[in-house]
């Protein structure tokens, strides 16, 4: 009896809650969906906000500009101090044990904590954090954490939002920079003169290396550049993308015993520029290459085309074509 009992008062009150359900008035469901739009679009004005990108009608900011990364700006809460604990694990340790905790990185990862560290970002350049950007996210490199707030990767680790854009906005202008300082200057200027129109065309939407492959002649007096310029940074941008897919390659290749082959940039930078020459600029042209490449051994060769990603790219474009 107690337990029919029981049954008969859940059915009343689960008749009800129906029945408030049911009643519910539309405009008290329409309010609510108009404050889920609100907050959406409060979360996109936030993150505008925070990437400095620019709102129709405000004026570009300066070409130079002299803020830090990892600070706030005026008027906010200034960030908190990192203590000793969150500084690089090899900081301060013995030259053996500093070789032990960043030999756990890649040559990719290592330059990446160090960008950190540079930027005042000392507790995200551990190799704890640097290994759970890998395994979270998949954040290896400098070009990865370029978009780590585009993507909202950055809340899967942890990371605090205002960070996350400026380590994002320092990570693009940096490779940015990068790749103008080694473009080959025109005639007789020197080294390193395109390095200063990288501000400009990144507040303009060019802030890869792909973005500059799109530029037209027409858009070269907006930069302050020659139609001669345009031609030649298109030119250079073309080449460093085939670059970009070998040395991802090589940065992450790993020997028959499970360790990292190439141990530093400098290696990785050496034998990429000897598929370039040889004119091997994707995965599939080294994967299906027979002739020797100058400056490769043929056991180098072999055991690139072994890798899991050029077979796992030989197979796709198989079974591509097969369709």
């Amino acid at each position: 009896e107690r337990q029919a009992d029981n049954c008969r008062g859940e059915t009343a009150v689960g008749g009800a809650a129906v029945a408030v359900r049911r009643r519910l008035p539309m405009r008290l469901a329409t309010l609510l969906a108009s404050l889920c739009v609100l907050s959406d679009a409060a979360t996109l004005v936030r993150k505008r906000d925070v990437l400095g990108v620019p709102v129709l009608g405000a004026s570009p900011p300066p070409s130079t500009t002299n803020s830090t990364a990892g600070t706030d700006s005026p008027g906010s809460k200034k960030e908190e101090k990192s203590d000793a604990s969150m500084t690089p694990l090899w900081v301060g340790l013995p030259r053996r044990k500093q070789n032990r905790q960043s030999g756990l990185l890649s040559p990719e990862q290592r330059e990446l904590a160090e960008f950190l560290r540079q930027r005042g970002f000392d507790r995200y350049a551990t190799v704890e954090y640097v290994m759970k950007l890998h395994s979270e996210v998949s954040v290896d490199s400098l070009a990865d954490i370029a978009k780590i707030f585009e993507t909202d990767d950055y809340r899967s680790v942890g990371m605090a939002i205002r960070d996350a854009a400026t380590i994002q906005r320092a990570a693009i202008l940096e490779l940015l920079k990068r790749f103008l300082a080694s473009v080959p200057p025109l005639g007789d200027a020197p080294m390193g003169v395109y390095e200063k129109y990288a501000q400009t065309l990144a507040y303009a939407g060019y802030q890869e290396v792909e973005d500059v492959a799109d530029l037209d002649e027409e858009d070269a007096p907006e930069f302050g550049m020659t139609a001669a310029d345009v031609v030649h940074l298109v030119k250079y941008a073309n080449a460093e993308e085939s670059r970009t897919a070998i040395s991802r390659l090589l940065s992450k290749h790993r020997a028959a015993n499970g360790m990292l082959a190439y141990g530093s940039l400098a290696e990785v930078s050496d034998i990429t520029d000897a598929f370039v020459k040889a004119g091997v600029t994707t995965i599939e042209r080294l994967g299906r290459l027979q002739k020797p490449v100058p400056g490769i051994d043929d056991a180098t060769l072999r055991d690139l085309q072994h890798d899991p990603v050029v077979v796992n790219e030989l197979s796709r474009l198989r079974y591509r074509s097969e369709l």
